[in-house]
């Protein structure tokens, strides 16, 4: 029935992002616009289960989108401030649907600003979708939000506060690539709503800077969004959530909205000009995953996706966490290991693309991007040669490689002290 209502009652009535462009009453609007969607909503399903469902045999519902919201903390304030954070979004459209009413933390701060439904209208609501809709594709980290607004706004009646993590990679939309989201979002649908029909995952995907057809085609950090976000669904459904489905967003590169042409979600590629399409090796996922029910992910990619909390810290826990021993390099691992990174970083085709890494920079003057792309290319790298010498293959293994080869008995050294 709807696809992304929170995009049209947000961005259309809350900052007029979006048509109609309204942002002049954002504190009640949104809210009204959201009510009639879901009242809509509820009609359109109650026609066609009546007139038309027994006869087609038909599923219908309604798709919400949204990212997972981690609190930044295991304080009891970031956890509430989650909890609002998901009712804003999607507890908002999902609790009409399988509770009957708006959560109550939204009652509790919009009070008369939020509409209210009449008995009939909850009838219809509560049970109208044969299948929970998602369309998912980042995280955020959330606390509660610091500034006190003058006027009530959707933006600002959550009080909430989102924010990156640094280390987290983007891709070309500027959204953050955080694969387990997708694992704790599907598993609190679950727990949340146990949805009739299962979990149908409407839209998932990552869109790529592509300029040239061999770029499209070799779309490894396609590959590798796709692998790890698949692998935390497996997970998911693991753990008993039922995921009847999932689409990938997208089969081919199309009209994306404002943006039009200019972001390539496709696992297809368009030759816009000519219409000739060509399959990207993200096109060999599915391929696989069609033919043989299989997956197959590097370690690397799955030891990425794997939740770490923001920045690295760990919680304060009242056990301390049993600490590893950092591995030891020798003089000749060290030479070993290094030698291995020139070869590597010495090859023309990471040259050229680190080249074109710092040209974007000049460009856009973006120091966090430049860090992140720096990090896109070269973590790759790193989390094959490192597991070899004892290190595991994230970030923080990458962290204890360094601090090992500035070592002074190692720095010492002059052909480790050249190839550092």
């Amino acid at each position: 029935t709807l696809n992304e209502p929170w995009c049209c009652c947000v961005l259309g009535y809350g900052n007029g992002e979006h048509a109609p462009g309204r942002s002049a009453d954002a504190g009640r609007e949104p809210y009204l616009a959201a009510h009639h969607m879901l009242l809509a909503h509820a009609r359109a399903v109650k026609c066609y289960r009546e007139l038309y469902q027994a006869e087609q045999e038909g599923a219908i519902g309604l798709t919400l989108n949204m990212d997972w919201k981690e609190p930044l903390s295991s304080s009891e304030a970031d956890r509430l401030a989650q909890r609002r954070a998901l009712d804003w979004q999607l507890g908002w459209f999902a609790d009409p649907v399988y509770k009957g009413d708006y959560p109550e933390s939204m009652r509790q701060k919009c009070g008369e600003r939020l509409p209210e439904f009449t008995k009939e209208e909850q009838s219809w609501l509560l049970g109208s979708s044969d299948f929970f809709g998602l369309n998912h594709y980042s995280t955020d980290f959330v606390s509660p939000g610091e500034d006190k607004p003058e006027k009530d706004s959707i933006f600002a009646d959550p009080e909430v506060k989102n924010c990156s993590d640094p280390r987290w990679l983007r891709t070309d939309m500027g959204w953050d690539i955080v694969p387990w989201g997708f694992e704790k979002l599907l598993s609190w649908i679950q727990k949340e709503y146990s949805p009739k029909g299962g979990i149908l995952v409407t839209e998932n995907g990552c869109a790529v800077r592509e300029t040239t057809e061999e770029e499209a085609v070799n779309d490894g950090a396609r590959m590798e969004y796709l692998q790890g976000y698949l692998s935390q669904m497996h997970k998911a459904i693991s753990k008993g959530v039922e995921v009847k489905g999932y689409l990938v967003w997208s089969f081919m590169d199309n009209f994306e909205w404002a943006f039009g042409y200019a972001k390539r979600f496709g696992i297809v590629r368009v030759d816009f000009d000519t219409q000739e399409r060509t399959l990207k090796k993200s096109a060999n996922i599915f391929q696989t995953l069609a033919k043989e029910n299989k997956l197959k992910v590097p370690s690397r990619v799955l030891a990425l996706s794997e939740f770490i909390p923001f920045n690295g810290r760990l919680e304060d826990t009242a056990v301390a966490p049993k600490k590893l021993a950092r591995p030891q390099l020798s003089i000749d691992d060290a030479k070993g290991m290094l030698k291995e990174f020139c070869s590597k970083y010495e090859d023309q085709n990471f040259q050229d693309r680190m080249v074109q890494c710092f040209q974007q920079f000049l460009i856009h003057n973006d120091e966090m991007q430049l860090l992140k792309e720096r990090r896109r290319l070269c973590m790759p790298i790193q989390a094959e040669i490192i597991p070899k010498y004892g290190f595991e293959p994230t970030t923080h293994g990458v962290s204890q490689v360094q601090a090992a080869l500035t070592a002074p008995r190692l720095t010492e050294d002059p052909d480790i002290r050249q190839m550092n």
